[in-house]
């Protein structure tokens, strides 16, 4: 929008009839007290009025408040600005003489514009707006519904131009290897248990989670650590009886992968899950969390982690 040529469209002042109606219309004053003294709000049974008109393509709309119409003040506060064609909008500020891109919604509004949700507009200008926009409503709530509709679709752009270059990334990924999953659960998460049954006679035989097999056990207490005597790896005693549900720890693992431009160093976590009564089949589970990728020399080029971006579970950039 060339904004020189804005300014040009014809001015719309506030007509009699607005004028009677904010004449008519006495604030009503609420004094109240806080921490630094007195204040008074006012509160008018129409907060905002609304002319329109659509001129050389454009939809122009300007408002006016109360506490000037009150005075004598045909000006409008604000005037708004929307092409359709283009999907674009913008508010002059009369008041401070300045151009303002913010919603209707978030123009510098006294206090009372929130007091109440009366806006008045004609009959025509209530109708004008819905055809001009193509909305389902008109007057002020078919301009603030047709902005928010705007501001979704930019948002929406400019996510898409963010992520289109993660997802040429993301498209070189290789597949996990075919025994990830017996990886992560032999190799990736390091703790292992025997589940061994309590015996005043003391236990003589426990399940190894590494072996996933009965093994000798000598004398092991709940929750103390040692060693299994079959496979040797390190494991914490668990008493069948006492256990519960039993899961590890999160553990680290990476995965280094050949990529187009050169190698991807994938982080994952992962644990176990052993549920009361059934220490033979744990649920394993892992997920990534970061991606590095490097080229052919390992000099670092990008790097992913997972997030949520804008509301949905999505890998985004560092």
């Amino acid at each position: 929008m060339i904004k020189k040529e804005l300014l040009k469209l014809r001015t719309m002042n506030a007509t009699s009839k607005m004028m009677q109606m904010a004449d008519a219309d006495v604030p009503k004053r609420t004094v109240y007290k806080t921490w630094n003294g007195e204040h008074v709000s006012l509160s008018y049974k129409c907060s905002l009025y609304l002319r329109c008109q659509v001129t050389h393509g454009f939809l122009k709309v300007a408002f006016f408040l109360p506490e000037y119409m009150r005075t004598g003040g045909k000006k409008a506060a604000y005037e708004l600005y929307i092409d359709k064609e283009k999907g674009e909008f913008i508010t002059y500020d009369r008041i401070r003489q300045k151009w303002l891109t913010a919603k209707v919604d978030m123009l510098p509004w006294p206090g009372y514009f929130y007091n109440t949700k009366n806006k008045w507009i004609s009959p025509q200008g209530h109708d004008r707006i819905k055809k001009y926009l193509g909305g389902e409503h008109g007057g002020y709530k078919g301009l603030l519904e047709y902005q928010l509709k705007i501001r979704a679709e930019e948002l929406k752009r400019r996510h898409k131009r963010e992520t289109d270059p993660w997802d040429l990334d993301m498209a070189q990924t290789p597949k996990l290897p075919k025994d990830w999953e017996r990886w992560v659960n032999k190799v990736g998460i390091t703790e292992n248990y025997i589940f061994y049954q309590y015996s005043r006679k003391g236990a003589e035989t426990g399940y190894c989670t590494f072996c996933e097999k009965e093994v000798a056990v000598s004398k092991p207490r709940h929750n103390k650590t040692g060693r299994c005597m079959r496979c040797r790896h390190e494991v914490t005693y668990k008493s069948i009886g006492k256990a519960g549900i039993v899961m590890t720890k999160d553990s680290k693992m990476y995965l280094m992968q050949r990529c187009e431009d050169g190698f991807i160093l994938r982080e994952f976590n992962g644990y176990r899950k052993y549920r009361k009564g059934d220490y033979k089949n744990p649920e394993v589970s892992s997920w990534e969390v970061r991606r590095a990728i490097y080229d052919h020399n390992a000099s670092p080029m990008n790097a992913y982690y997972w997030g949520l971006y804008p509301k949905i579970r999505i890998i985004v950039t560092q």
